[in-house]
């Protein structure tokens, strides 16, 4: 019943209703997407001085959202950024944004910028809550690497052009992604996903420079998994590999430039292992309660 509930909302993947009014939370009140504005002079938007999480709605509840706030606020300290909000507070706004929209298999970001400032934070950082369409999954993916190790792998900040402009170049030469790799031919992972390598009966991923992804911990439980260096030339021992991300889940990878793979068993399993996890949870509870005025 749960997988069956699983697809039909994946069937239904949610992009934003041109025709509803849709709500977003910003700063200190919920006010209508049309309505959002934020300063041009903002460092977020001068320059991409700032962090996000992207979560998951499913069945209008928010997958692992406390861990999407561990690295959420993990990533605000790494940059010396102070959230308004608490994350109690935070999961609060969460669960009233997702009733407010009616939202059902979406995608739900939360955004914190330095504000109004020239070089460095301003006295009031810029925060917002706002739902966010999902894209068509994908059944298989190919990708090109590419050597690019990314500043504060750990942090997710809103510096994306690297990865914008390796994943611009990719679909040009016939690839879906980028898979990059360090100065020593180390993988490490996509512009937005994480990496797994099946070797017989084994998963191999990244240990160090790379995001901790909320799906590749999923992953983790799920599986034994050697977290250690993968060389390039050892993708030519594999069977299979694969893309974890919040919007991709587990995404198979058929090409890695010139080497082709099939799509072990493995990776079926753990698609639904992972499907299982997605429709069972719990709902999202907090005894945090804002003020009426919010």
């Amino acid at each position: 019943m749960q997988l069956f509930k699983y697809f039909f909302h994946l069937s239904n993947i949610g992009f934003l209703d041109t025709l509803q009014t849709m709500w977003v939370y910003l700063n200190d009140q919920f006010v209508s997407e049309d309505n959002a504005k934020v300063s041009i002079c903002d460092l977020g938007f001068m320059r991409s001085f700032g962090i996000f999480e992207f979560a998951r709605v499913y069945d209008g509840k928010v997958f692992r959202l406390s861990d999407h706030l561990s690295r959420f606020f993990a990533s605000a300290e790494s940059l010396g950024l102070n959230s308004p909000f608490t994350s109690l507070e935070i999961k609060e706004l969460c669960l009233q944004l997702v009733e407010k929209n009616k939202m059902v298999n979406m995608g739900i970001k939360i955004v914190l910028s330095a504000g109004l400032g020239d070089f460095g934070p301003g006295a009031k950082p810029t925060f917002a809550i706002l739902p966010a369409s999902l894209r068509p999954p994908s059944q298989s993916l190919k990708v090109m690497t590419h050597i690019y190790e990314r500043f504060l792998p750990s942090c997710k900040t809103l510096n994306y052009l690297p990865a914008i402009l390796a994943r611009q170049k990719m679909i040009s030469l016939g690839f879906d992604e980028p898979l990059f790799l360090d100065c020593n031919r180390n993988v490490l992972e996509g512009a937005r996903e994480n990496f797994f390598a099946v070797k017989g009966e084994k998963l191999i991923t990244a240990e160090e420079g790379v995001l901790s992804g909320v799906t590749r911990a999923v992953v983790l439980e799920m599986a034994d998994v050697e977290m250690r260096t993968l060389p390039y030339d050892e993708l030519k021992e594999c069977d299979g590999a694969f893309f974890t991300s919040t919007v991709r889940e587990i995404a198979p990878i058929t090409q890695i430039d010139d080497l082709y793979f099939d799509v072990p068993q493995v990776i079926c399993d753990l698609q639904l292992l992972f499907k299982d996890k997605a429709c069972s949870m719990e709902p999202l509870e907090t005894p945090f309660t804002l003020p009426q005025f919010l």
